[in-house]
């Protein structure tokens, strides 16, 4: 239990007393109010910052240079970067597990594997290695004796 003085008599008490039990003035204990005020005043300015700088629209120099872009939003340039690498991942890993699957499946796992390379492509927006694997599906398809979708 926090204890703190009293404001009339001095005498220690806990902070959440409703009455000193020295002197019977209420709420004996004064809470510090500067710690809250100062933090609200913190809050106060970063939301101020926030929407100062968020409603900055970039100059045409920075809308042109995308190293200039990243300097201005580091954050978006970061996500970005970080987008393009993951769909590039997961591009490469549906390469790699159609080679697994062409080479220890069956023709109809080829197939469908070579579907979800061409749907990996498709995500990331790579219209020539989406056409690309397009193809390969509809030859694997063909192998298989089933229809490409």
């Amino acid at each position: 239990m926090a204890l703190g003085k009293c404001k009339e008599c001095g005498r220690e008490c806990a902070k959440t007393a409703k009455v000193c039990p020295g002197c019977g003035v209420a709420n004996p204990v004064k809470g510090s109010t500067s710690a809250l005020v100062l933090g609200l005043v913190f809050v106060g300015l970063a939301i101020t910052w926030i929407v100062v700088t968020s409603n900055s629209k970039p100059s045409s120099a920075i809308a042109s240079n995308p190293v200039a872009a990243a300097a201005a939003n580091p954050i978006g340039a970061v996500a970005e970067v970080g987008l393009s690498g993951i769909y590039k991942k997961v591009c490469d890993d549906a390469v790699e597990q159609y080679g697994i699957a062409k080479r220890n499946g069956t023709p109809i796992d080829a197939c469908a594997h070579a579907g979800m390379v061409a749907a990996a492509y498709l995500q990331a927006k790579d219209e020539p290695s989406y056409a690309q694997w397009k193809k390969t599906e509809k030859a694997d398809c063909a192998k298989a004796g089933t229809p490409a979708p």
